[in-house]
């Protein structure tokens, strides 16, 4: 496995395998959770959120923001759990598995620090049972924590699960440890968790899961993070978070773990710093191209958009790979030359998706089958312009419903395709180009040296998940467990709501966010402009405008993000659970401040909030909702705000 290039760090990925927890002690292990223990939980979350740490498993949320809402959801009738998400499963990835052979000690020790972080007496290590190597070195350093009295308030399980790709999915995760399949749940973890061991097996699966009400539960929340994110939450707690900034971008700072294989000379997995090219990573574990080859595209995993060798230059970050139209993902890139067709590699991801999709939203399953179709076709020569438009049609409606971020993926890459590849489908439909099989996509299952061995079990999956023979032709979740009452049939007409008389414009809810967004802005502007009693004046009304925001935010708003959007690693919900967060830290801000005290923490936060309401929220909204949806979304929010204003709000 190639490890020593140019541009590689070594912070979490280890130069060689750390063989004892004797050997990581001596190293320095153990440093971060020493520092913890002297601290209050609130204060090791204030330190992750300094750092800036995003998740490492795919969306990219910050770690912190995660662990403030998961501990401010805590039940007091059962415990937080900590999970550790070692399902990996993303094809072109295979750094959290190079992590747990090299190094286990550091995982368990963040794991360990979260713990303490959210107050739980519980760490679980999920992952796939195939993964006989990892589970080996995990279990092992486990029984030497024990050993050595590590946290012996903790207690540390490891639970085996499937070889599916929604395994990795954080609430599929969850089902699996509650002892069923890997389902995707409405509810967010930090609203619902893992069950006591008296109820996992009595209660509903994902399909008819029990929502936690919007005024608290007696749910146990549970946080999730995966391999990497928790291997840095223990360095950061050693060596502090401005340790952790000397690398990386302000908005993407640290490191990363990345993969590459593909059509490069070799595979492998080494350790970076955000804001690399994407090119350096590709020449320091992949080489260069070829001989008499050149790269013509590179893409991570099956979440994102295939970037064109001419955008190799992007810099490896969260923002920048956004802004080119694709995305950063767990890292793992699929490099491809020239004498691979990059249509059938767009239907090698579509066909990946389509089979792991499990069903529950029926237009993720059927429409993403029928893109699969369709570009079987084409890469046949078969198809027609017909064809092209009904896959772009699909596109839109594939990721509709969507409880998990699969859809959307699906949504994505096909979009995504057709906008990048429009010559190359083109030539397919005018018989121009020779006919191709698509390209296998699939899971790594190890690396062996320089070469990557890729699990063929996935050559012949069916879309019921079986393998082999003939599909079933019904979805995963009936055929494993059942029909569930909660599909999304594509077919289901909406009721029309009622003739409302709305201006014309950007949509009944988002012109009231926009009138939130100026009253905002404006009761700020004068408060910082005046003083004294005017000054009070203005800052009594931002906190009412503040308040009135939150009460239709965490009444309305927030509730319907969570319910109908669609992105990577429940990205939504922790949106939401971040803007109620940053609204009630405006608020606390706002009283602050009324002494003599600055007004520009508050006036950044706005903004931030702001931008994540027009850039994110409005945006997933649009997508997902219905004409009609978006009309009661609208009434919804303004009885709220009617009600609050019979209360003395401000006009």
């Amino acid at each position: 496995m190639s490890t020593a290039q140019r541009s590689t760090v070594s912070r979490v990925l280890d130069a060689a395998p750390v063989e004892s927890f004797d050997a990581y002690v001596a190293a320095g292990g153990g440093a971060g959770l020493a520092a913890a223990a002297g601290m209050d939980p609130t204060e090791v979350i204030a330190v992750i959120k300094a750092a800036g740490l995003r998740g490492r498993g795919g969306a990219g949320f910050p770690t912190g923001v995660k662990w403030q809402t998961v501990l401010g959801n805590e039940s007091f009738t059962a415990p937080t759990s900590v999970v550790v998400n070692a399902a990996e499963g993303e094809p072109g990835t295979f750094k959290d598995r190079t992590l747990l052979r090299t190094n286990p000690y550091r995982v368990l020790e963040g794991a360990l620090i979260a713990a303490y972080a959210v107050s739980s007496p519980r760490v679980v290590v999920a992952m796939k049972g195939s993964f006989e190597h990892e589970l080996k070195r995990v279990r092992s350093a486990i029984d030497e924590f024990q050993a050595n009295k590590v946290a012996t308030d903790v207690n540390i399980t490891v639970v085996e699960g499937p070889d599916s790709y929604l395994f990795g999915e954080e609430t599929g995760l969850l089902e699996v440890i509650d002892g069923r399949g890997p389902f995707p749940r409405v509810a967010p973890p930090y609203r619902r968790g893992i069950e006591p061991q008296d109820r996992n097996r009595e209660r509903n699966m994902a399909s008819n899961v029990q929502l936690a009400t919007e005024t608290g539960s007696a749910e146990s929340p549970a946080l999730a993070n995966n391999v990497e994110t928790l291997a840095h939450v223990a360095q950061i707690l050693a060596h502090g978070p401005e340790w952790f900034r000397e690398l990386g971008t302000e908005a993407s700072p640290g490191t990363f773990v990345a993969t590459v294989s593909g059509d490069t000379a070799r595979a492998g997995v080494g350790e970076f710093p955000m804001g690399v090219t994407l090119q350096a990573v590709i020449d320091d574990l992949g080489g260069p191209p070829k001989e008499q080859h050149r790269y013509v595209a590179a893409v991570s995993g099956t979440a994102n958009a295939m970037v064109p060798a001419d955008r190799f230059d992007t810099p490896v970050t969260y923002e920048d790979m956004r802004t080119i139209g694709s995305g950063m993902g767990s890292a793992g890139f699929l490099v491809f030359d020239e004498r691979t067709d990059l249509v059938a590699v767009a239907a090698g991801i579509a066909h990946f998706l389509a089979v792991e999709s499990c069903g529950q939203c029926e237009p993720c399953k059927s429409d993403g089958a029928t893109i699969s179709t369709h570009l079987d076709t084409i890469l046949a020569n078969d198809g027609s312009p017909r064809t092209l438009a009904a896959l772009s049609s699909l596109s839109k409606t594939v990721s509709n419903g969507a409880r998990c971020g699969l859809g959307r993926q699906q949504e994505d890459v096909t979009a995504g395709a057709l906008r990048l590849l429009q010559t190359e489908f083109r030539e397919h439909v005018e018989g121009r180009r020779p006919k191709v099989q698509r390209v296998l996509i699939a899971p790594i299952a190890d690396i062996a040296g320089d070469e990557v061995v890729l699990d063929g079990r996935y050559a012949d999956k069916n879309l019921d998940w079986s393998h082999g023979g003939a599909d079933s032709g019904e979805t995963p979740v009936d055929r494993l467990r059942g029909a569930s009452p909660e599909v999304l049939e594509a077919s289901e007409e909406r009721p029309e709501a009622p003739a409302v008389s709305v201006d014309e414009g950007k949509g009944y809810p988002f012109e009231l966010l926009d009138t939130a967004h100026q009253a905002m802005r404006t009761s700020l502007d004068n408060a910082k402009a005046t003083e004294g009693d005017e000054r009070m004046a203005h800052l009594d009304r931002l906190e009412r405008v503040l308040a009135i925001y939150l009460d239709v935010g965490q009444r309305i708003l927030f509730p319907m993000l969570r319910r109908v959007a669609s992105v990577p690693g429940d990205d939504a919900a922790w949106t939401a659970a971040y803007d109620a967060d940053l609204a009630e830290q405006c608020l606390t801000q706002v009283r602050d401040a009324r002494g003599e005290g600055t007004l520009d923490e508050v006036t950044a936060d706005i903004e931030a909030l702001i931008a994540e309401e027009e850039m994110v929220v409005e945006p997933l909204l649009s997508r997902h909702l219905s004409d009609a949806d978006i009309e009661e979304l609208g009434r919804a929010m303004q009885a709220t705000i009617d009600f609050d204003l019979e209360r003395g709000a401000p006009e």
